[in-house]
Parts: structure tokens; sequence; C-alpha cells
């Protein structure tokens, strides 16, 4: 999107843009700060601590899928965006997302240990969650369509979760998650 496009669809002038933004990439500079600043600050507030994992890794998938309905035209537009960002900000963007990975890692992790969940390929789970938190963001207009609400989703999600981090030996085989 051109900043162009932009201001015809923000109703502003061209002027009326520069004034705020000196290009893009400082807007969009900005938007992906507003993102994460304000995703961080949420989870800060709101996450359960580490003392029950289960818990944590629910309440995660949660917040990351009701933020991502709460703010989808934003959370697509880095989501989308990231590819042509200037270098800076994809870094940026990868750094927030691999910090998210690890964190989910670590809880599989600890989970593993503790006894409470079997996953035998914790990073590909750990990717996998991402992936799917960040589904609801990139095919947010395929579910309006089905008419898959955002509480079915977090709910398919959590569900699924569980099932990979403790599958049934048919399931293992299945879907291949041995190391």
């Amino acid at each position: 999107m051109s900043l162009r496009d932009l201001c015809q669809e923000a109703d502003l002038s061209m002027g009326g843009m520069y004034n705020y933004f000196g290009s893009k990439d400082e807007l969009s500079y900005m938007i992906n700060q507003f993102v994460v600043d304000t995703l961080d600050g949420i989870c800060h507030a709101v996450l359960p601590g580490m003392d029950d994992v289960e818990v944590r890794l629910e309440a995660m998938i949660r917040l990351a899928i009701y933020m991502g309905e709460l703010f989808q035209p934003w959370y697509y537009f880095v989501l989308m965006e990231g590819k042509s960002l200037p270098k800076p900000q994809r870094e940026a963007v990868k750094h927030y997302e691999s910090r998210n990975v690890d964190e989910l890692r670590t809880l599989v992790e600890i989970g593993n240990a503790s006894n409470l969940f079997h996953a035998d390929n914790v990073a590909l789970i750990s990717t996998s969650i991402l992936s799917l938190t960040q589904t609801w963001v990139l095919k947010h207009r395929d579910f309006q369509i089905s008419s898959i609400s955002v509480q079915e989703y977090a709910d398919f999600v959590v569900t699924s979760v569980r099932t990979l981090l403790n599958p049934s030996p048919s399931e293992t085989e299945i879907v291949g998650l041995k190391a």
C-alpha cells in the first residue's frame, strides 16, 4: 500500500499525512512498535506466572488469539508487511516471534520435565503453536464466512495443542512426532 492509498483510505491529505509521518517506513515502524508494545504490556499484566505451566500455556494461546481479534487490522499489517519492512524492523519482528517461540518451548520443556506433557518434538510443537495463533489474524475473513467465533477457534487451538503435547502412541506414529 502506498502512502497515497493510505491517505485516500484514511481520508487525509498527503500534506496532512506527512505532517505526522515522514515516510511509509516511519509509519510502519510506529505500527510495529504499537503492536509489540501493546501485546507485551497486556501479556505482562494478565498472564499467570510459571508455577502452573498448563494454565500459562493456555492463557498465552488464548491471549494471542483474542488480541489478534481485537487488533486484527494492525496485526495483519505487521504479519503481511513484515517481508517488506526495512531490515531493522524485520529483525525486530523476527526477534519478537523468536521470543514467543522460546517461551512456548520453555513451557513445553518444563511440562515434559514434570511429566505433564509427553511431547517429543518440542521445537516443532512450539513453532506450530505460534502459527496456529497467527492463523486467526491471517485467515480472519475465512473464519467470519464460516461463522467460526474467536471463542470456538481458541477452544480448537487449545484442544489441538493438548493433543500435540500428550499424543497417544498411534497419534505419534501417524503425525510423525517422534524425533
